[in-house]
C-alpha cells in the first residue's frame, strides 16, 4: 500500500503558489504527490518552474508530479524523484482551443518505473480519450497521474466521464489533480479525485475534494485489493491483444 496525495489550490500568482505549496506540504508524509496543472504558467518560463520543483523534491522520499507547463509549444508534465526528472510526457490529444493557441500534440504515451510502481501521465484533453488510458494500461501502468484542466463552471459529470471511466476500463489507480483559479484571464474549476478500480464496498472513488476548497487530498492505494480485482476479472484477457499489438504496438 502507498499513500498518494493531490494538492488542490486556487491558482493566482507565483508568490501564492510557492507559499501554499510550502504551507500545505509541511510535514506531509506521502509516497506520491501530484500538484495542480497549469501552475507552470505562473512562472517566468518552464526552466524556472522545473528547477523550483526539482529543488523542492531533492530531500523528499516521494515521487512528484509537479503539475503541467508549456514548452516549445507542447503542453507537458514530468515525474521527478529526489530532484531528478525521470519521465517527460506531452499532451497527445488537443482540443480546438489548444490548436488555436498553437499547441503541438505529442506522439507517444509511455510509462516509467518508479519507487511506487509503473506510472504514466494524462494531461488535459487526454483524460477524455479512451485510447490513452488503454495504451497506459496495456503498458502495465499501476498508477496514472491525471492533470484535469477545464475552464468555466464546474461540471461533475463531464469530469467523471474522463478518468473515472479510464480507471474502470484499465484497472489502474489514478490520482487526478484539478486546476482551479484564474490563469491568464481564464477561470478553471475542477475537483481533485483519487480513483480506484471498483471493488466490494467501493464506487471507484477513494477520496474527493470539492472544487471550491484548497488543501491536500490523501488516500491509501491498496495494491492487494487491486490485484485481487485483476485476478477475479482479468479484463485484458478478453481483449484482442493481437489487434492491439498490430495497430498500436502494445
Amino acid at each position: 500500500m502507498i499513500q498518494a496525495a493531490a494538492l488542490q489550490l486556487k491558482l493566482e500568482s507565483k508568490k501564492k503558489y510557492v507559499e501554499d505549496l510550502a504551507r500545505f506540504t509541511d510535514g506531509l508524509k506521502v509516497d506520491l504527490l501530484v500538484l495542480p496543472p497549469l501552475a507552470g504558467l505562473l512562472f517566468e518560463n518552464s526552466r524556472e518552474y522545473l528547477n523550483f520543483h526539482q529543488n523542492f523534491s531533492k530531500n523528499g522520499e516521494f515521487v512528484l508530479v509537479p503539475g503541467s507547463f508549456r514548452e516549445d509549444s507542447y503542453h507537458s508534465a514530468v515525474i521527478i524523484h529526489r530532484g531528478d526528472v525521470i519521465h517527460i510526457q506531452c499532451q497527445t490529444h488537443l482540443s480546438r482551443r489548444d490548436e488555436k493557441e498553437g499547441l503541438i500534440r505529442g506522439n507517444d504515451l509511455d510509462v516509467v518505473d518508479t519507487p511506487i510502481g509503473k506510472m504514466g501521465i494524462l494531461i488535459g484533453n487526454d483524460c477524455f480519450h479512451p485510447q490513452t488510458g488503454r495504451i497506459l494500461g496495456l503498458s502495465g501502468a499501476d498508477v496514472v497521474a491525471c492533470l484535469y484542466s477545464m475552464d468555466g463552471d464546474y461540471n461533475r459529470w463531464l469530469q467523471i466521464s474522463g478518468i473515472w471511466q479510464q480507471v474502470q476500463q484499465n484497472q489502474f489507480f489514478a490520482v487526478e489533480c484539478a486546476a482551479n483559479g484564474v490563469i491568464n484571464g481564464r477561470r478553471y474549476s475542477g475537483r481533485s479525485i483519487i480513483h480506484n478500480p471498483i471493488w466490494e464496498g467501493s464506487n471507484g472513488i477513494l477520496a474527493e475534494m470539492p472544487e471550491d476548497k484548497e488543501g491536500i487530498l490523501v488516500s491509501v492505494l491498496d495494491f492487494e485489493k487491486r490485484n485481487n480485482i485483476k485476478q477475479s476479472y482479468p479484463l485484458f484477457k478478453y481483449l484482442n491483444r493481437e489487434l492491439y499489438k498490430k495497430e498500436w504496438g502494445y
